[in-house]
């Protein structure tokens, strides 16, 4: 969070597969450092600590394949509600950045949360994730319901 009273605009920042690690904490310095409020929950905490996983492979099928994107979108609602109840986050203001895998929560979430200003997917898959009860539809089945600005990279 920026130094100094006052709102300030949230930034969403959402890491890759390896969780919280010191470039998402270090990417959060750094929104700070501009004016940001920014904020990087820790998306897979419920399956463990994946920045003790070090084998790919186990990562993803023991963390990252069993987390819904409702659940996703639900644990980002509820950080934005953190940062309100904060009292130093401007909520209409607000904007998410994702990398990798957090590129395609990007998708995900700018559908689910209209109220967002923009959103930026740093790669993350837009098709093939696609499981009836835990990712019902990839992003690019629902890409023409976006009202969010998104900058695909």
């Amino acid at each position: 969070m920026p130094a100094g009273p006052g709102k300030f605009p949230v930034m969403l920042v959402v890491q890759e597969i390896f969780g919280v690690h010191e470039h998402i904490k270090d990417m959060c310095r750094r929104y700070a450092k501009m004016g940001d409020f920014a904020i990087a929950p820790e998306m897979f905490a419920r399956q463990g600590d994946v920045s003790r996983m070090t084998d790919i492979p186990a990562i993803l099928s023991q963390a990252v394949s069993k987390v819904p994107d409702a659940q996703v979108c639900a644990d980002l609602d509820a950080t934005l509600g953190f940062a309100r109840a904060s009292g130093h986050a401007d909520a209409k203001r607000t904007g998410l950045v994702g990398y990798s895998r957090g590129g395609r929560t990007a998708w995900v979430y700018a559908r689910h949360n209209g109220n967002l200003n923009a959103a930026v997917a740093y790669d993350g898959l837009l098709e093939g994730l696609k499981t009836p009860e835990l990712r019902p539809q990839d992003p690019i089945d629902f890409a023409d319901e976006i009202r969010v600005p998104v900058l695909g990279l």
